[in-house]
């Protein structure tokens, strides 16, 4: 999992892009016990990469909570519904700031 976050980020990088990684939010991250540790451990190793790369790490979970967001956010046991996806792109615009898109070669 590290090494294809890193492979992205490189192939990212060749394109001419800046890579940006986003932690998904579930359901399960509004409940009372915390996410299973396989999740905490794969979002982990994404901020991991995030740090040694310098690239930004938009935390969904934390962006959902901060928001007053939870489960009426998601449209099934995985897929944030249209509020959800909403709230995600406030996150990463939020995260991303106005950036300059690269010039065309």
């Amino acid at each position: 999992y590290l090494d294809n976050l890193e492979a992205i980020a490189a192939q990212a990088e060749r394109l001419g892009a800046r890579t940006a990684y986003l932690i998904l939010p579930a359901p399960m991250d509004f409940e009372p016990f915390p996410p299973p540790d396989t999740v905490m451990e794969y979002r982990e190793a994404m901020r991991q990469v995030a740090r040694r790369l310098d690239a930004p790490l938009i935390d969904g979970p934390a962006y959902f909570r901060e928001a007053g967001a939870g489960i009426g956010w998601f449209a099934d046991a995985v897929h944030p519904n249209a509020a959800g996806h909403a709230l995600l792109g406030s996150a990463v615009a939020d995260a991303l700031g106005p950036e300059t898109p690269p010039c065309a070669p």
